[in-house]
């Protein structure tokens, strides 16, 4: 009986359980013998020359075996985003329906990925990963991504990248102009959502979605905040307030569950929050779960905390 070669076991692992025809062949089985391990099922066809090892598992092994079947291919707009962990998008899953991109105008038919075609797709626009996966980069991606979010979705996203330091928000801007088509208005979506002056962007890119959406709630019901707001604290250390109206020292903090479940996060937070009421600051604390439940309900909350601390100011 045919097995498969235990020198490709590296291979084959570093790429999500994906091994291709030529991989078999080269490493000495027959087609006849590939085909018994198929039959064996041993082996799993995902593509044309494309097989997966029947026992692995791996969320990132479908889009592996779509690269690897068609080398040309890379991974784009909402598949992308979620490997480069773009707000909002969810995680990768084995079983999602993957979105892809090729240059050229040829047609590309591979179960299970909608492939699009692009005339300007360059080199520099992709990453190859060791893994046999390729990937616009997330520049490249956040455009494509205008084709299929809606104008906050890619606003978050940009103040992401710009956030974490991927990019800045003038190579984003310069890389829409370059790409920017009349068929192509997502283009000027981005780059008119990092141009845009609106209220609130003076402080800096909000550290994550849900920020944003309070951000721009309390903003639109004329509470004067500013994301990201520096401060140095009583015992030297640098932070910055998820929400800000510096002239009347109020704040909003967004507590991610997920981030502050730890006893030391914990700790970090009371001592943070002591720290800035010695400096004479309210800080409201609300959590993502509470948003996600009543979220406009939290932000009648906010608005009526902030009137009755600029209320109190008026009358010293």
């Amino acid at each position: 009986m045919a097995q498969i070669p235990p020198e490709l076991a590296p291979k084959i692992a570093a790429r999500h359980g994906v091994v291709t025809h030529a991989d078999l062949t080269r490493s000495g089985l027959s087609a006849r013998e590939v085909r018994r391990l198929v039959g064996a099922r041993q082996l799993v066809t995902v593509h044309r020359a494309t097989y997966r090892v029947a026992f692995a598992w791996s969320p990132s092994r479908p889009a592996a075996a779509a690269c690897v079947a068609w080398p040309g291919l890379a991974m784009a707009a909402t598949t992308a985003g979620r490997f480069w962990g773009f707000r909002g998008l969810g995680r990768v899953t084995e079983d999602e329906r993957l979105v892809a991109l090729v240059a050229g105008t040829r047609q590309v038919v591979l179960r299970g990925v909608e492939v699009r075609r692009s005339l300007d797709l360059q080199r520099s626009d992709v990453v190859r990963r060791s893994d046999g996966i390729t990937l616009t980069n997330p520049v490249r991606t956040l455009l494509d991504l205008s084709r299929d979010l809606n104008d906050i979705a890619l606003e978050s996203i940009a103040e992401q990248l710009v956030s974490d330091r991927a990019c800045s928000a003038q190579t984003i801007i310069r890389a829409a102009e370059r790409w920017a088509r009349p068929s192509r208005p997502g283009a000027a979506r981005v780059r008119r959502a990092l141009l845009t002056d609106r209220p609130g962007r003076s402080g800096g890119p909000a550290g994550s979605d849900l920020e944003l959406r309070v951000l721009r709630a309390l903003i639109r019901r004329g509470v004067p905040v500013v994301s990201q707001h520096p401060l140095t604290l009583p015992n030297g250390r640098r932070v910055r307030l998820d929400a800000a109206d510096p002239a009347h020292r109020w704040c909003v903090e967004v507590n991610h569950h997920h981030w502050h479940t730890a006893r030391l996060d914990s700790d970090a937070d009371e001592e943070r929050r002591r720290q800035l009421h010695l400096l004479g600051w309210q800080v409201d604390d609300v959590s993502d779960l509470a948003l996600r439940v009543d979220f406009a309900g939290v932000i009648d909350q906010l608005v009526a905390l902030h009137a009755q601390r600029s209320s109190r100011d008026r009358a010293r």
